[in-house]
C-alpha cells in the first residue's frame, strides 16, 4: 500500500461460486487461504499473485517486484522490515480487517540469525527460512454475504492504476471456468 490517500472504493462485490475462488487460490503457485475460524462465523482471505515477493536463505535476500528480481546480503528480518515499511494500508471505514498487505512465514531456520545456536546438521531442504508475498489484490469473504475483490494501491501506483488492476482482476475472476482437481 502506499502513503497516497484511497479515493476509489476499494471494495467489489463479486459473484463467482466462493469454490471456484478457492481452488484458484489452492492452485496458484503463492496463493493463499486463510480463515479466522468456522466459515459460518469468521472471515476468509484468499491471494493468487503476490505483486511483490521477498524470500531468504542465510544471509541471501531476494525481492521480487513486478517480477523484476533483485538480491542483497544481509538480516531476513531487516529485509522484511524494510518491505513492510512501503506497504502501508490507510485506514478505511467498513474495510475487512486484511484487504491487501503481507502474508508469508518465518522459519525454525531463522533462529540462527536472531541468537547464537549450534548448528548441529545440514540443510535438508532447500525452501526459504522466510517467504513473503505482498499482495494488492485479495478476496476477502465476510462471514454473511458474497466475496468482495479488495483492490489497493501498490508502492508508486496512482487511481487510474489501481482502477486498470480492479478491472483485470474483475474480469479474471468473474471468468474462472469448474474448479479443476488439484490431484489427479
Amino acid at each position: 500500500m502506499s502513503d497516497q490517500t484511497a479515493t476509489l472504493p476499494p471494495f467489489t462485490p463479486l459473484s463467482v461460486d466462493l469454490s471456484r475462488l478457492r481452488a484458484h487460490a489452492g492452485s496458484a503457485p503463492h496463493g493463499f487461504i486463510l480463515e479466522s475460524g468456522p466459515r459460518e462465523a469468521g472471515w476468509q482471505f484468499l491471494g493468487f499473485e503476490p505483486r511483490w515477493l521477498l524470500t531468504s536463505r542465510g544471509q541471501i535476500r531476494r525481492l521480487w517486484k513486478d517480477g523484476r528480481a533483485t538480491e542483497s546480503l544481509g538480516p531476513a528480518l531487516e529485509a522484511l522490515r524494510e518491505a513492510l515499511a512501503q506497504w502501508r494500508a490507510p485506514a478505511l471505514p467498513d474495510a475487512p480487517p486484511f484487504w491487501g498487505g503481507a502474508v508469508g512465514f518465518l522459519g525454525y531456520d531463522l533462529a540462527w540469525q536472531l541468537e547464537r545456536l549450534p548448528r548441529r546438521g545440514a540443510a535438508d531442504t532447500n525452501l526459504p527460512e522466510m517467504a513473503w508475498g505482498f499482495y494488492d489484490a485479495v478476496v476477502a469473504v465476510p462471514p454473511q454475504g458474497a466475496p468482495l475483490l479488495c483492490v489497493s494501491a501498490a508502492p508508486g501506483e496512482d487511481d487510474e492504476q489501481v482502477e486498470a488492476k480492479r478491472a483485470k482482476w474483475l474480469e479474471r475472476l468473474e471468468g474462472l471456468s469448474e474448479p479443476r482437481a488439484l490431484m489427479p
